[in-house]
């Protein structure tokens, strides 16, 4: 059922700022609190940086998903994550990684 453009799905949310990752900013370090049952001080675990998809980040690059994919198959482009057989995912902090090594 589409709406008479080529792959678009009537009712679809077609928006780029809809992300399903919340956008927060990272935590650098662990966070000492306190152990409500021994009293000790306890660590917790560093929140995950924002992932971006592929198309995300060309954009962000300037670039065209393809290039990005090619980048990628050869090794060339920033990091990945790989949450399912056809999910790269990217962080950001990898992204700015990459960009700071290509500028030297």
């Amino acid at each position: 059922m589409t709406d008479g453009t080529y792959g678009r799905v009537r009712g679809r949310r077609n928006s780029p700022t809809h992300s399903a990752m919340p956008s927060g900013p990272p935590v650098d370090a662990e966070r000492p609190s306190t152990d409500s049952a021994t009293g000790q001080q306890a660590t917790q675990p560093e929140r995950l940086s924002s992932m971006l998809t592929s198309r995300e980040v060309a954009r962000m690059l300037c670039v065209a998903p393809s290039t990005l994919c090619r980048w990628r198959a050869t090794g060339k482009g920033p990091r990945v994550y790989w949450l399912g057989a056809a999910s790269p995912r990217y962080r950001e902090d990898d992204i700015l990684e990459w960009l700071e090594r290509m500028a030297a």
